[in-house]
């Protein structure tokens, strides 16, 4: 019996510049063209990988009925994709209206604003608009009016391509150049894998040091931005939250920033 096999590339695929610099690159491609699909994110890096397999192994680029495209390696036809990664709104909406949820929203959100009075002990909550005042732009004025933090949030890891050190960087600057922001603004950062995740082979321990140097780097900013506006602005933890504490920690965010350098459309 043989099996279907399909792989899905969930980064970005380097260009034929870059790996025709590996010693064993044709042994890469040759690996990935015994599946019968190869997919990405992306079409830019479906075509790295056509144009590296077309330089490095002389195939070329067929069409086959049904729009699909691919390679013929070895008499076998092997279809590339570019697939992006959807989300399942039925899902989330069935999780947002289980009971559960409401008291994780809550529980959430009454953290945020005591860490924000905390910040501002002498801010006085302002009265509440008038019901008609709320819809689209009634919100933003809502929030606004009664004196709520504005909400920034992100969930990353500790990956060089992942944007993390850029982001923080970009957060501090933000709050140097514009003053009446730092009583206003949380930004809550949430950093999923850790360094433990790791074997201990020699491959992996280079990995780990990696990691840890980029880490100690992060830290670094995070302590500097806490020291110079205080540690509400920037709520930093190392844990990787639920499904619920994700969904509760979206839908209060007033910015969900998403800061990948190079990535696939892995949010």
């Amino acid at each position: 019996e043989q099996a279907n096999i399909g792989f899905v590339c969930h980064s970005p695929f380097p260009s034929s510049t870059i790996l025709r610099m590996f010693k064993h690159r044709n042994k890469i491609l040759e690996s990935l063209l015994h599946c019968d699909l190869v997919a990405f994110h992306l079409f830019m890096y479906a075509n790295n990988f056509i144009k590296t397999v077309q330089r490095s192994l002389g195939l070329e680029l067929e069409y086959f009925r049904g729009g699909l495209m691919g390679l013929n390696f070895n008499n076998k036809n092997v279809i590339i994709r570019v697939s992006h990664i959807g989300i399942e709104e039925s899902l989330l909406e069935k999780l947002m209206h289980e009971k559960q949820f409401e008291p994780i929203r809550n529980s959430f959100r009454n953290h945020m604003l005591k860490q924000f009075e905390q910040m501002n002990p002498d801010r006085h909550m302002a009265q509440e608009p008038d019901p008609g005042m709320i819809g689209d732009e009634g919100d933003s004025m809502f929030n606004e009016r009664r004196g709520d933090p504005i909400i920034m949030s992100s969930i990353d890891s500790y990956h060089p391509i992942s944007g993390l050190k850029h982001k923080l960087t970009a957060y501090h600057q933000f709050l140097q150049k514009y003053p009446t922001y730092r009583d206003r603004v949380v930004f809550i950062q949430f950093v999923g894998s850790t360094v433990q995740a790791f074997d201990e082979d020699e491959g992996h321990q280079r990995q780990v040091s990696s990691i840890k140097l980029m880490r100690d780097q992060i830290m670094a900013i995070v302590e500097q931005i806490q020291r110079e506006f205080g540690k509400s602005c920037l709520m930093y933890m190392e844990q990787n939250p639920s499904l619920h504490r994700r969904l509760a920690l979206w839908t209060e965010s007033d910015i969900i920033w998403c800061s990948s350098l190079k990535d696939g459309l892995c949010m």
